[in-house]
């Protein structure tokens, strides 16, 4: 007996379309589920560099009974950052970041930075990208120091090695800088986080602002556990240390300009790294006609999703802070002993 043969009918054209259409639906679905995934996990890297750099700092303090300096700038309070020397004692212009090497496994690079550039609290000495032992070390890339959610990039303009406010202006007296044109191949590599020097960080004696009826003065009330060669001691720390910022993200300026769009303007680990909180967290009241904004280099900063930015404690805990927290919030967070609860603040 022969077999039947029966002969399978074809996708029509409107079953194909109709398939194509399901699976075009499910990758709409999935895709911002995956996206979400992926942001998530590089958000828990951040948070983690972030730890790691508190407890590299929190070792630095266990060892030598004090908290790294802020950075080796000079003191002749305020014109510090027009003032490379003083009295013929050069200033280092290097910061925290460098001070904690040897606490975050890089005593490798730690020695060579420091092979012929003292960088001792008390010390003084040539500026580190004249240095060139500290110069050749700055060109490393220091995957802790990096967020995963910011570009993997040098910046478009620059690379700002230190940056310096004072109370009487609006923009930083200084912002010594790498231009890129000049030798990309040298640039010094970035960070996108940077130690907390309080509402303006020391900017001398007898600047003050309003605020509720009294005067809060910079350089005491509202500084933070970093500033120019600072030895902040734990007992200093009146506002307790799971509430004050030790160290945050601050990528550089991000957005778009006269100069091109992107990465703009970046931070070099191996400069001051430190910055103020005195411009608040939102970088698009920035924003103009011209420009707009995700980041900016005065501002602590990120491009995480859901408008955050994350902020380690001096705890070693690490916040998830929002971009539109009260101002007079986030001043209190970042300083060490003004005294004021979240309540108070408020």
């Amino acid at each position: 007996m022969l077999d039947k043969i029966c002969r399978r009918g074809a996708f029509t054209l409107v079953e194909l379309l109709v398939v194509i259409a399901i699976i075009g639906i499910l990758v709409a679905l999935l895709l911002p589920a995956v996206q979400s995934a992926r942001e998530a996990a590089r958000r828990t890297g951040c948070k983690n560099n972030l730890k790691q750099l508190g407890l590299a700092t929190l070792n630095y303090e266990s060892t030598k009974k004090v908290f790294p300096p802020g950075y080796l700038g000079s003191t002749d309070l305020p014109n510090n950052a027009t003032a490379l020397s003083i009295a013929g004692r050069s200033n280092q212009w290097n910061g925290v970041l460098t001070q904690i090497l040897p606490f975050m496994e890089a005593n490798n690079l730690s020695d060579e930075l420091t092979q012929t550039l003292d960088i001792g609290v008390d010390q003084y000495d040539q500026q580190w990208w004249a240095d060139g032992n500290s110069s050749f070390v700055a060109q490393f890339k220091m995957g802790p120091l990096l967020c995963p959610s910011t570009p993997d990039e040098q910046p478009l303009s620059e690379v700002i090695a230190s940056m310096i406010y004072d109370a009487t202006k609006t923009e930083p007296l200084s912002r010594m800088s790498f231009a890129v044109a000049n030798n990309p191949g040298a640039l010094p590599q970035i960070t996108h986080y940077m130690g907390v020097t309080g509402y303006l960080g020391k900017i001398g004696e007898g600047y003050f602002i309003e605020s509720n009826g009294l005067n809060l003065f910079i350089d005491t009330d509202l500084i933070g556990v970093f500033y120019v060669r600072s030895k902040t001691r734990m007992g200093q720390i009146k506002d307790g240390t799971s509430n004050t910022y030790m160290f945050g993200e601050a990528p550089g300026t991000i957005g778009n300009n006269s100069i091109g769009g992107g990465f703009l303007d970046g931070w070099a680990w191996a400069g001051a790294g430190c910055l103020f909180t005195g411009d608040g967290l939102d970088a698009s009241a920035r924003n103009s006609d011209t420009a707009t904004y995700d980041t900016y280099r005065t501002q602590f900063g990120s491009v995480h999703s859901g408008d955050i930015v994350q902020f380690c404690n001096i705890d070693g805990s690490v916040d998830s802070v929002s971009k539109d927290i009260d101002p007079l919030v986030y001043r209190a967070h970042s300083t060490i002993k003004g005294g004021e609860t979240t309540n108070d603040a408020l």
